[in-house]
């Protein structure tokens, strides 16, 4: 029998959040998430399996950013749906709702998907070759912006908000 471990994670039914488990198998080295087992293994049968399949094919595809969706496929059977990811070129990953900073960047850490701190992020852009420039750009961009809106002594007078980060003009605090 299959059980939980950092490349594998069991989910009884469809629950929002599996976005984040996604984000983290894309961060990491990959994995394969199993809805419809319950967190020994054991089959627990799911009532729709083709609209469970349908809510995490469009939540992937619309809350994860940048694109994961080629990294992703998925298999229907034995009442349940499995979600394969493979470790994606193009990291950091990301809820879209959350944006790049911590609460939005998971990374496997043994057999769940946890947070990233601002150290694995930077290790994680800096460590994977970045399919494009304009991408590890706008995140290197996205952690600065991040750290002086999190550090400076004018957050106030900065108006650092974490949804607008990545969009905030760059200024030096002064």
């Amino acid at each position: 029998m299959i059980r939980e471990n950092p490349t594998n994670e069991f989910k009884r039914e469809y629950e929002f959040d599996i976005k984040k488990e996604v984000v983290a198998f894309a961060n990491s080295r990959g994995g394969i998430i199993y809805v419809g087992r319950d967190n020994e293994g054991n089959s627990y049968p799911l009532d729709d399996v083709t609209g469970t399949m349908t809510k995490i094919s469009n939540g992937v595809r619309d809350g994860i950013r940048p694109d994961v969706t080629m990294f992703v496929s998925y298999d229907t059977g034995d009442s349940s749906v499995t979600t394969s990811v493979s470790e994606g070129t193009n990291k950091l990953y990301y809820l879209t709702d959350k944006g790049l900073k911590p609460s939005g960047v998971y990374v496997r850490q043994g057999e769940s998907a946890a947070p990233a701190s601002f150290e694995q992020m930077s290790i994680v852009t800096m460590a994977f070759p970045v399919a494009s420039l304009l991408t590890s750009m706008t995140t290197v961009l996205s952690l600065y912006r991040l750290a002086v809106c999190t550090h400076s002594k004018q957050l106030k007078k900065m108006r650092c908000n974490d949804s607008t980060v990545v969009g905030a003009p760059l200024a030096a605090p002064a």
